[in-house]
């Protein structure tokens, strides 16, 4: 199956101004990136499920240099949403963040200079801090 058609489901919960993970049927976890089968068990019973997509920043970094078309300085970091570990930018200042503090996706405009092949006039997300996250 090509990744972009598996993909589909994603972009199109991000136009509705959700998030979705993907959902293993046999043991009930949860991953990104999609996948025509569960990387946990290897189970083809998989299915998107959408997410009010709170959940906790893991991990962040300052990119004080970035890729062409990316703006200088970025925020990205690691959000644990459903379980899943999502890199994401996030959209707050480098010093107002800490390890744990609650965070949500939120679906944005997907415009730039960078290649996103076929989702290039998707939606993409970032994280936004929200004390009221969880």
């Amino acid at each position: 199956m090509r990744e972009d058609v598996i993909a589909a489901p994603f972009f199109e919960a991000l136009a509705d101004d959700a998030f979705a993970v993907q959902r293993c049927g046999a043991c009930d976890r949860a991953f990104l990136p999609p996948a025509p089968v569960c990387p946990h068990c290897h189970a083809a019973d998989v299915d998107w499920e959408r997410t009010d997509a709170r959940g906790r920043l893991y991990a962040f970094t300052e990119l004080l240099r970035t890729p062409p078309n990316f703006d200088e300085p970025a925020v990205v970091g690691t959000v644990v949403v459903e379980g899943v570990r999502v890199l994401a930018p996030i959209d707050a200042p480098y010093d107002a963040l800490s390890i744990g503090d609650p965070v949500a996706l939120v679906p944005t405009d997907g415009a730039g200079d960078h290649d996103r092949g076929r989702w290039a006039d998707a939606p993409f997300f970032t994280a936004e801090p929200r004390p009221d996250a969880e």
